[in-house]
């Protein structure tokens, strides 16, 4: 995997027509590496720019490997309807970019004259942006100005095929954040000061007014409350007033208030109440998952073995699905699947069967059961 501010690995490519190109054939000039394909948007969006900086920058020894990473005819059909001028070359096998440690596309390289790994930009959308910020490093690069500001100073010149190189690194001014920093501590500073200049002004004298405060006092009153009793309510007096009788054998001057009643015994006729039959209460027929205890078999009764079967050689097992009630009896037997030949006798021998009810709620409840009988011929 290249890394940067490390030689870039050579390789050898051919282009739309066919030639073979390699990198080294470039030594000397200034070097973008771009990978990309027809089917990726960011990178059919950034061919343009590095055309454009192909084309404006062509005086200066820069180059532009468009790389692609799909065939030749794909390459060349495309690049031929747009016009574009840079080199492009065809990875078909991505033998380079693996090389290079491409692991997205579009990703651009920038190489140096002395064929240094400089820079590298993943994506397309800021490609433009990055071109424009190159421009500097391109003539700083290409070593136009008076005297470059990135040296490469060659070391071991006793093992020229084993050089090691040196970089002295800048940064681009317009970038650098640390060189603006004495320019915004001053002004700040300056700011400061002339905002205190002000407020002294305004205000040479300050006097602060403390002012007591006093915060009301809570008295709580305490009241004594006499017991509350509860008083029972006179029986009512009834009235002394002479009862209206004919019977000859009550006196006149027997009054309501000496009479004595004994309700218990005073003879009601009263209809016999009207009684309705109720209708039975359904039992209610559970799942056999759905309580708490299941039932366990108690008596369980081998099936007659048909005789058809047994000198056909058949066997065979039968799903038969039944209720067990709540006092653990059998009934509702059916047969869910299975040979026709075993269903009676699996629901005879089933039938007799008798459990221990399931219980639900400390109560034995009805569940349904499914139990598979099988029929097998003894070796």
């Amino acid at each position: 995997m290249a890394a940067l501010e490390e030689r870039a690995p050579d390789f050898a490519l051919r282009d739309i027509d066919g030639d073979s190109i390699r990198l080294s054939d470039f030594e000397g000039k200034t070097i973008l590496i771009d990978f990309w394909a027809t089917w990726c948007g960011p990178c059919v969006d950034s061919l343009p720019h590095l055309n454009q900086a192909h084309l404006s920058e062509n005086g200066l020894d820069l180059v532009v490997l468009a790389v692609n990473v799909e065939s030749p005819n794909i390459a060349r059909q495309y690049v031929q309807e747009r016009d574009y001028t840079f080199i492009s070359l065809v990875d078909e096998d991505n033998k380079v970019r693996k090389q290079f440690g491409v692991d997205a596309i579009p990703t651009t390289f920038l190489v140096d004259k002395f064929g240094v790994l400089r820079d590298r930009i993943v994506g397309g959308s800021y490609v433009s942006l990055k071109l424009a910020l190159w421009g500097e490093k391109f003539r700083r690069l290409l070593d136009i100005r008076g005297e470059p500001r990135n040296e490469i100073q060659p070391i071991g010149k006793l093992f020229p095929s084993k050089r090691r190189l040196t970089m002295i690194r800048h940064k681009f001014p317009a970038l650098d954040l640390k060189l603006a920093y004495p320019k915004v501590m001053a002004r700040c500073v300056g700011i400061s000061f002339l905002l205190l200049l002000v407020l002294a002004l305004m205000f040479p004298s300050f006097d602060m007014d403390t002012s007591a405060r006093i915060r009301p006092t809570d008295v709580l009153t305490v009241e004594r409350i006499p017991e509350t009793r509860q008083m029972r309510r006179p029986e009512p007096k009834r009235p002394a007033m002479p009862v209206e009788t004919d019977s000859d054998d009550v006196p006149e001057d027997v009054t309501i208030a000496s009479t004595e009643l004994d309700f218990d015994r005073i003879p009601v006729d009263l209809p016999e109440p009207v009684r309705h039959e109720t209708a039975p209460v359904e039992e209610e027929v559970l799942e056999f998952w759905r309580v708490e205890q299941q039932p366990a078999p108690v008596r369980l009764t081998l099936p007659v073995y048909p005789e058809m079967a047994k000198r056909a050689g058949l066997e065979g097992v039968v799903f038969v699905a039944f209720t067990v009630g709540a006092d653990g009896s059998v009934r509702d037997v059916r047969v869910v699947h299975g040979p026709e030949i075993f269903r009676q006798a699996a629901v005879e021998a089933v039938s007799q069967f008798a459990f221990e009810p399931a219980v639900q709620n400390d109560r034995s409840v009805a569940v349904k059961m499914t139990m598979p009988i099988r029929f097998r011929l003894s070796d």
